[in-house]
């Protein structure tokens, strides 16, 4: 899933007909619940925290390139379900499921792993909070709020701009260490990408995205 979005936003740029259609190919694997699997051809189950957050990038690198803003209502069905919605409902379900699907911590729950497959969860540690795909919803709410404005929706720019301010706080009130931001939080409270670690003290993606999404 995540693969086809990142595509989306470099073929936009050469073939937009073939971008729209393959970014709604992947919505209607979306479920209901705005999650999204880890992969549709074929299908994978297995739940990545990263996944649902490139709808809220790809979509809007798309729209800037075409501008067709009419892709944002048509209806695409969501996957093993009666319902379906438009695009920009889509959307709105990935931002609100990546909200409320968090942690101990208030960050985005990694399940078995986010872009860093190495990071994947262990039953030693217990379940995971990912300060990246935190960053990554950071990032995907300030893109969403813009789009809402653009098109005359402003209750979701408003939510979108109050779920930015909240985890933006978050963020930099459990996972920053003082130097550099953390990467991932465990239920035993061990943080990776820790100065206290031995190895592996810090990770490139949150400090990144720490600047690209505006948190640092």
């Amino acid at each position: 899933f995540r693969d086809n979005l990142q595509v989306d936003m470099a073929l936009v740029m050469a073939e937009p007909e073939a971008a729209e259609a393959n970014l709604i190919r992947a919505l209607a694997s979306q479920f209901a619940d705005g999650s999204v699997p880890h992969g549709f051809r074929p299908l994978n189950r297995l739940k990545y925290s990263d996944k649902p957050a490139w709808i809220l990038q790809s979509l809007p690198a798309i729209l800037k390139e075409t501008g067709n803003f009419a892709l944002l209502e048509t209806d695409v069905p969501y996957f093993e379900s009666g319902e379906s919605g438009t695009v920009m409902d889509h959307a709105v379900r990935a931002m609100r499921y990546l909200a409320q699907d968090t942690g101990n911590n208030g960050l985005c729950r990694q399940h078995h792993a986010d872009w860093n497959d190495g990071l994947e969860a262990t039953d030693e540690a217990g379940e995971r909070e990912s300060v990246f795909v935190t960053m990554q919803l950071c990032l995907g709410a300030q893109e969403i709020a813009e789009l809402a404005d653009e098109v005359g929706r402003g209750e979701i720019a408003e939510e979108a701009r109050q779920i930015y301010n909240a985890f933006k706080d978050q963020l930099n009130k459990v996972a920053w260490d003082g130097e550099w931001y953390q990467r991932t939080i465990c239920e035993d409270g061990y943080r990776i990408g820790s100065k206290e670690a031995e190895y592996g003290q810090i990770y490139l993606n949150p400090q990144s995205w720490a600047v690209l999404s505006g948190v640092a």
